[in-house]
């Protein structure tokens, strides 16, 4: 059962903000309802002056003056096989310098805990110079790419939609502004959307159900999203972002139909600006 859980994570915690623009189109105009957490907290968030699309432009704007983004994401996945009762926990800690496609440093930490066992992996890659290099807990050494090769690409295309590249998460954002809640929290502007239903979440996780589908002999008809909350949190003065959180509930297969439940919280904050990647002279 230890591997199966280890696919469910490779794949399952792909399901992350976004997987590309116009995914807001099958939304309601309703305003959805915050979610519980903003409900506890509510003392401590005020109404903000500005508008949903006021603050991501803005946003959008302070972002693309710089030349490149690092961001730090963590990740915690509790999956629970309702037939049996077993569980297992995973945690993910990635690290990614973003200017391109052709210029990042990603990194990923993976621990899955399951039947008291615990299981380790780590992966490093570099893309530069039309080139790309990857490292993983398993060899010392870097297996070499060129950065044209079919194998590679989905992956670097799929990490810039992810997360890293801001314009992918702004844009995603402003298709649907009028559905966002707004309101302020500290230092910070806070833009929220709360789902309940399959139908209106599967937007947000096209790429994810692909790989679900793809890598665990699982059928799109056989995920069942029940809740994603999305927050994104952008600095009142300089508007540049400062961290997003998701929470998601899924229920998936691993030995009948809706047997199993998967709950994931996510954590992206960003790290600041990056100039340029450097390689190091191992890889060469």
């Amino acid at each position: 059962m230890r591997k199966k859980w280890v696919a469910i994570l490779s794949s399952a915690l792909m399901i992350t903000f976004f997987s590309g623009c116009g995914i807001f189109t099958n939304l309601s105009s309703d305003t959805p309802p915050p979610p519980d957490n903003q409900t506890k907290n509510v003392e401590t968030r005020t109404t903000p002056s500005l508008t949903a699309s006021e603050i991501l432009s803005k946003s959008s704007d302070a972002m693309e003056r710089m030349e490149g983004y690092k961001w730090q994401v963590n990740a915690v996945q509790d999956i629970l096989v309702r037939t049996d009762l077993s569980r297992a926990k995973n945690t993910v800690r990635t690290e990614t310098e973003f200017i391109s496609t052709k210029e990042l440093h990603n990194t990923v930490e993976i621990t899955t805990e399951s039947g008291g066992r615990t299981q380790s992996t780590f992966t490093e890659l570099y893309s530069k110079n039309d080139r790309v290099y990857i490292k993983n807990s398993n060899s010392n050494s870097w297996a070499k790419w060129d950065f044209t090769d079919s194998r590679i690409r989905p992956i670097l295309d799929n990490l810039e939609r992810d997360y890293v590249n801001p314009n992918y998460i702004l844009d995603t954002f402003r298709h649907e502004a009028n559905s966002l809640q707004v309101s302020t929290e500290g230092e910070d502007y806070v833009l929220t959307i709360s789902l309940k239903d399959d139908q209106k979440i599967r937007p947000f996780t096209k790429a994810a159900t692909t790989n679900l589908t793809r890598d665990n002999n699982i059928t799109d008809s056989q995920l069942n999203y029940k809740s994603l909350d999305l927050s994104i949190y952008i600095n009142k003065t300089d508007f540049i972002i400062n961290k997003l959180t998701q929470k998601l509930e899924l229920d998936i297969p691993l030995k009948g139909q809706y047997d199993s439940t998967i709950n994931q919280e996510q954590t992206i904050q960003f790290k600041g600006e990056v100039k340029e990647i450097i390689l190091p002279a191992e890889v060469y």
